[in-house]
């Protein structure tokens, strides 16, 4: 009966430390697929950029809020996504070479690191160092429209894919081809 006790307690513990714990994993990765078609070669940034966002996300017809954390530098780029009470959702760090990140159990999106990191540096980075991480079919533009900058990303059939505005502190970040859009606003 004791030895049933302290099984059921070591297995308790167990599971709890694995649910604190959450999911992590670790992946080489240089290249993520940004859309069909579209590989592009992940970055580090080449200079230091500290940022806290609000995201407004809205996926298909869900919608969700978060807070954004990001501190990126030549050497390592890492990320946060809290929710607005400051709860992390999940995080990831990427060193040029690898994608370590890290989901809470209680984030129930799907979620794959490098595609927020793709979609970070889609929208924060220099756009000559982005048109050289894309493929030679596809296209990133950026012009201006009265006080509205906009990027865009075109598939090799001319087919905008990413559509990025920015106006102030405000940034509409929307991935056509999987149906999703982020309203970003940067927090002091």
């Amino acid at each position: 009966m004791k030895i049933a006790k302290i099984l059921t307690l070591l297995t308790i513990n167990l599971l709890h430390t694995l649910f604190l714990a959450g999911c992590t994993s670790v992946q080489p990765v240089s290249t993520v697929n940004v859309a069909n078609g579209i590989p592009m070669q992940l970055l580090l940034p080449t200079r230091d950029i500290a940022l806290t966002q609000k995201i407004h996300a809205r996926y298909r017809e869900q919608q969700h809020t978060l807070i954004m954390q990001v501190q990126a530098s030549p050497q390592q780029v890492v990320m946060a996504g809290l929710t607005p009470t400051g709860t992390r959702l999940f995080s990831l760090s990427f060193d040029g070479k690898t994608v370590e990140s890290w989901q809470s159990p209680l984030f129930t999106a799907p979620f794959d690191g490098s595609y927020v990191l793709a979609d970070f540096e889609l929208a924060t980075l220099d756009l000559a160092a982005l048109q050289r991480a894309l493929p030679s079919g596809s296209s990133l533009t950026e012009n201006t429209r009265g006080t509205i900058r906009e990027r865009i990303l075109l598939n090799a059939q001319a087919m905008t894919v990413i559509r990025i505005e920015y106006d102030g502190h405000q940034t509409r970040y929307c991935h056509l081809e999987r149906d999703y859009c982020l309203q970003i606003e940067a927090l002091p």
